[in-house]
């Protein structure tokens, strides 16, 4: 049945509080409990059951709690309906030891419910305080940093870019990695990883012409002192895999020198 926000429903299985006793449930508001800026919880909800008035916290069963979330409520927080997985959405209880929201239950399945809504839904052996939580960062990670300029003027890189879920108003404040390559810049994408490593793991002197890494935070720009004039930049959010890359090209940009008039 649904409770009564009309977007949370919870299946109970006969015997999952206690058998031959009264079994009842209280659900209160979960709101107000702190979230992270990369954790987004929609309906909080404190659970506690009892059976013959005695307090239950372990379920004989699991009971199924589902979560129906529009597009529209993704969207407000930059959230793509394409990266929507079981890696970036979890139902998770809220642990007052760490002040933290936890996964706590096994893996979310995510139905597409044919109206621009999804039901997310878990298995839950035990109750407290659950949430649906989206991952905002690692939906992030996935979608990308996009670059919007690169180029190497007056001995620094010069660079700006900006999320692919550019929506979020977490963008400024993650953390970056940025790398440059001196390498050819007609397919910078196919520049192997080898090559990057090889490159990262040179002494410092050689490494100064050839390979330069950063970790930007709080920041979508960059200004970058360093000797690698041309070649290939890649950036992804901090934590990511080799797939989470994005890559650009970039050389010196020419100044003309303007003719003096005698």
């Amino acid at each position: 049945f649904f409770l009564p926000d009309g977007v949370t429903s919870i299946e109970i299985p006969g015997g999952a509080v206690g058998s031959d006793c009264t079994a009842e449930m209280c659900v209160e508001s979960g709101r107000g409990y702190s979230f992270e800026q990369d954790a987004r919880p929609f309906q909080p909800f404190d659970f506690s059951f009892s059976c013959d008035g005695n307090s239950v916290s372990e379920m004989n069963t699991p009971v199924e709690v589902c979560y129906t979330v529009g597009e529209d409520d993704l969207s407000k927080y930059g959230i793509s309906v394409d990266l929507l997985s079981s890696s970036t959405a979890a139902i998770q209880t809220f642990d007052d030891s760490s002040k933290s929201w936890i996964k706590d239950a096994g893996a979310a399945t995510i139905t597409d419910n044919g109206d621009d809504t999804y039901s997310i839904c878990a298995q839950l052996s035990h109750f407290t305080i659950w949430s649906l939580i989206v991952d905002v960062i690692e939906q992030q990670r996935s979608s990308g940093a996009t670059w919007k300029t690169a180029q190497w003027k007056n001995g620094r890189f010069v660079g700006a870019w900006e999320l692919g879920s550019d929506t979020s108003d977490t963008a400024d404040v993650n953390v970056y990695e940025v790398e440059l390559l001196k390498a050819s810049t007609k397919s910078c994408s196919s520049v192997s990883e080898d090559t990057w490593e090889n490159a990262a793991n040179l002494k410092k002197k050689k490494q100064k012409k050839k390979y330069m890494y950063k970790s930007v935070e709080g920041a979508t720009s960059a200004r970058l002192k360093t000797s690698v004039k041309k070649g290939c930049a890649r950036i992804r959010l901090d934590g990511g895999g080799d797939s989470d890359w994005r890559y650009t090209s970039f050389k010196t940009k020419r100044t003309r020198k303007r003719k003096r008039s005698k």
